[in-house]
């Protein structure tokens, strides 16, 4: 077992094979280095979510801060207020694509999860190893 995680020789594997031992060994490192791939994985799928959900909440905040400007989009532009500046109606109009690529974002990244998750090898769930 000690070999095992030093690595071995192309020698002693050669010799654990002609032993028949090779094999269940191999294996058993294969399944580790899955195994610890899947915990690097979704530890890095968590980080980017929630990478992703800051982005979000900064990028709401930024356009309630606009819709409370004064002359800003929410301030119903009818016939005396004249409405948002066109500066205002481009920074809102911007910061709606930038919302809606966060969200699409997310969404690729929630499919990549759950993708992950249903291909597991041993049926052991999400962050139980």
């Amino acid at each position: 077992m000690m070999a095992a995680q030093q690595g071995l020789s192309q020698q002693q594997l050669q010799q654990l094979q002609q032993q028949g031992l090779a094999s269940p060994l191999q294996q058993m490192m294969q399944q580790q280095s899955m195994v610890m791939q899947q915990a690097q994985q979704q530890k890095l799928h968590e980080q980017l979510l929630h990478s992703l959900n800051e982005q979000l909440q900064m990028n709401l905040m930024h356009q309630a801060q606009l819709l409370k400007e004064p002359g800003g989009a929410g301030k119903g532009g009818g016939a005396k207020g004249g409405g948002a500046s066109p500066s205002t109606n481009q920074n809102l109009q911007a910061l709606l694509l930038q919302h809606q690529q966060i969200m699409q974002q997310i969404q690729l990244v929630q499919r990549q999860f759950a993708l992950a998750s249903a291909l597991q090898p041993f049926g052991m769930p999400q962050g139980e190893y």
